[in-house]
């Protein structure tokens, strides 16, 4: 059974809740959703890496069917740049919380950009799956 799209699922949704965190930090000013929206954020890096590695672990058997190569390329560079973008911008946002100099406007962006990169990344999976069948068994 294929983890891949067990996993993918957590990335997408913890780096949308962590960008509402911080969309709510800057209405209220409260510090602890600023920690949640990190905390948040780091957790789901480290499953984006998670679905990243064994989706790199299924490709042999989605390339096999050929017809996808493009869309499958695409799909793993946008999930690649996603998890370069989140792993620079938390340093960023991490380091700057820790000098007590954070700026939460630019920690915001950051998020935005990421919460539509990886909708978008999970959209190409998406059609991938249901639109060529890549990974599905027969019945």
């Amino acid at each position: 059974m294929p983890l891949h799209p067990g996993l993918v699922h957590y990335p997408i949704a913890l780096l949308v809740q962590s960008t509402v965190f911080q969309a709510l930090y800057l209405i209220f000013k409260q510090t602890w959703l600023t920690k949640a929206a990190l905390i948040t954020w780091a957790i789901a890096l480290a499953g984006a890496v998670a679905a990243a590695l064994t989706g790199t672990a299924q490709v042999e058997a989605v390339l096999s069917l050929g017809s996808v190569d493009e869309l499958l390329a695409l799909h793993e560079r946008l999930a690649n740049l996603t998890i370069f973008v989140s792993l620079a911008g938390l340093l960023y946002s991490f380091i700057g919380f820790q000098r007590n100099r954070p700026n939460p406007w630019i920690t915001f962006a950051i998020l935005l950009l990421l919460s539509g990169m990886v909708v978008a990344t999970g959209h190409l999976g998406g059609q991938l799956v249901f639109l060529h069948g890549t990974g599905i068994t027969p019945q």
